[in-house]
């Protein structure tokens, strides 16, 4: 499924470790192990979150206020900054990371044409991004198939209705302007595919069209501006809805349906590791694959392929894939959050995982052990944040806001839908490791 952006790549996530701290940070004390598996206060800024919006750029959590000023926070020292005003104002936003430069654009209410910008890495000034050729994304988004953000360029696929992929655009940062895409034969009709970024190259591979299931794909070498057929050769059979993760430098595609009236159960149970620079497909065993008609979650822990569902009868369970060992584990469902289908999901360097919900309750799931924990509730936030970040270790959450409806008990005159709004400036974060 297409990766649609309703307000930016704002679910990022932040944290205290210094694997995350900025290169300019020189207190390294505030990076203690002693934080690991506790929520941490942040520091308040001289600013209440109106309007706010973040990302993190893999050294600072970065927030948007639009005309009330944009700062900077550096989780390693707990210190605000301030940084370049410039951020596109509208009513829609999409963007992400190019390298470690943040780029965004944006659509008004009233029809003005996109405007864009990118913040260099220390955040000192915005690049006005030339919209010639950009592509032609509604404001709605309906029509948007596919967004990625490699080292050097920002990829744009777009489609109309059921016909899958019609138009593809490139933003190089370096040229400060946008191109097409040519897109080869057969990727225009499909839908419910696989699309997946393996290092620099972005794979499409299955889906369904009018005559059903697809077994064929793509791979877009972004730096050679080349698509490359997937081969056949090995490949899974043919599926819609199939689940798939990249490792960085392989492709692991599994589960999916064959059936032809495009439901998304998962009827299948293997599935295959494509190799994008060899072009070669190798099996994944079904012997031991978890028992799910419907898949919560599937994440790359680093080290292993997770797969959280439940079957037909509502029963939980996953399992692990070692592509290095083409075998799986089952997990212990023992601690497992409820309805973790809402989490978001992520994982850090040694492999564990990390589910989310809300931005204020957060389990980790690590493999090896194959232990489910909770994290403590003391030091948490109390309301849902308006900005979070992931930064590989660790989650921040800052900024949030109170809506109360008027009491308007014996009150003449008073409108009862009338809100009264109280803005906070606090934070916390926790760090997993």
């Amino acid at each position: 499924m297409a990766n649609t952006f309703e307000t930016l790549l704002f679910r990022a996530a932040v944290g205290l470790a210094c694997a995350g701290c900025a290169s300019s940070s020189t207190d390294r004390e505030s990076c203690s192990e002693s934080s690991v598996g506790e929520w941490q206060p942040m520091s308040k800024p001289g600013f209440e979150p109106t309007q706010a919006t973040g990302t993190w750029n893999g050294s600072e959590l970065l927030v948007f206020r639009g005309a009330e000023g944009n700062s900077a926070y550096d989780p390693c020292t707990d210190v605000w900054r301030g940084i370049a005003s410039g951020y596109p104002e509208g009513g829609r936003h999409m963007g992400g990371l190019v390298g470690s430069r943040y780029v965004v654009w944006a659509w008004s209410l009233d029809g003005d044409p996109p405007r864009g910008a990118w913040l260099d890495a220390k955040g000192k000034a915005w690049t006005e991004m030339n919209m010639a050729n950009a592509p032609e994304v509604d404001f709605s988004l309906s029509n948007l198939r596919l967004e990625q953000y490699t080292s050097e360029s920002a990829l744009v696929f777009t489609g109309e209705g059921s016909a899958g992929w019609a138009d593809g655009r490139r933003y190089d940062l370096a040229k400060n302007a946008w191109r097409p895409i040519a897109l080869p034969d057969g990727l225009s009709v499909r839908v419910d595919n696989v699309q997946v970024l393996v290092g620099d190259r972005l794979v499409i591979w299955g889906g369904v069209d009018g005559a059903g299931p697809l077994q064929t794909g793509f791979a877009y070498d972004s730096k050679r501006d080349e698509w490359q057929p997937i081969t056949k050769t090995g490949a899974p059979s043919p599926r819609h809805h199939a689940h798939a993760v990249s490792t960085g430098k392989e492709l692991l595609v599994w589960g999916g349906s064959a059936l032809t009236g495009g439901s998304a159960m998962n009827v299948l149970r293997d599935g295959g590791v494509y190799d994008p620079v060899a072009d070669a497909w190798r099996p994944i065993t079904d012997q031991g694959a978890p028992d799910v008609t419907w898949v919560y979650q599937a994440l790359w822990t680093g080290t292993r392929f997770l797969v959280i569902g439940s079957n037909d009868g509502g029963a939980r369970s996953g399992g692990l894939y070692d592509p290095a060992a083409n075998a799986w584990g089952a997990i212990d469902t023992n601690g497992m959050p409820g309805a973790i289908d809402q989490f978001e999901a992520h994982s850090t360097p040694s492999g564990r995982a990390v589910f989310i919900q809300d931005g204020r309750e957060l389990w980790v799931f690590d493999p090896t052990a194959n232990q489910w924990t909770a994290a403590p509730a003391a030091g948490a936030p109390a309301r849902a944040p308006l900005v979070s970040a992931w930064t590989g270790t660790s989650f921040i959450a800052w900024g949030s806001v109170d809506e109360q409806l008027s009491d308007c008990s014996n009150v003449p005159g008073c409108d009862p839908y009338v809100k009264s709004i109280e803005y906070f400036t606090d934070g916390a974060a926790f760090r997993v490791e």
